[in-house]
């Protein structure tokens, strides 16, 4: 983690900058009123994807970018949040639930996952229905992020 903080430092030539981390994806609740948040980048891309009408955010994963503090959520005042717990996960999304609650985010925790493969997320579910309704398979969806311009934001491993 030091690494990253360094070469942002380094990169802006001002060492004593105070970098934080925030949302993958946080340039575009401004403009979203459904906000889908999920553990993993990949995810936020593929559910972006085939759910375009909730704007996904990552937070990096359970802990990731701290964003159970005031500064990193405070873009989420005024929108409506669910988030997406990874399977395994529930419990400790629905405490940082609770905890952007009393902050006054109107935030509800999905049970989506619950019961699922351990490390099954959302993406995986929708990825699944998706092929179970279509038939889509990964080069398909693959074929349908280049076609409405995302393809090169998605990488995969088959």
């Amino acid at each position: 983690m030091d690494k990253i903080w360094f070469a942002g430092k380094t990169l802006l030539k001002n060492y004593e900058a105070n970098l934080q981390q925030t949302f993958f994806g946080c340039h575009l609740i401004k403009t979203s009123s459904r906000i889908g948040i999920v553990e993993s980048e990949k995810s936020a891309l593929i559910c972006s994807i085939l759910m375009p009408e909730i704007t996904w955010i990552a937070s990096g994963g359970c802990n990731g970018c701290k964003w159970t503090e005031t500064a990193v959520f405070k873009p989420l005042s005024g929108k409506r949040v669910v988030l997406y717990p990874d399977s395994g996960m529930l419990a400790k999304w629905e405490e940082k639930a609770e905890i952007l609650h009393s902050a006054g985010i109107d935030v509800t925790v999905s049970r989506i996952c619950e019961g699922l493969p351990n490390n099954w997320d959302v993406a995986d579910v929708l990825l699944r229905e998706r092929h179970t309704q279509k038939g889509m398979n990964i080069g398909e969806i693959m074929a349908y992020a280049k076609e409405i311009g995302v393809s090169r934001q998605i990488t995969y491993n088959v």
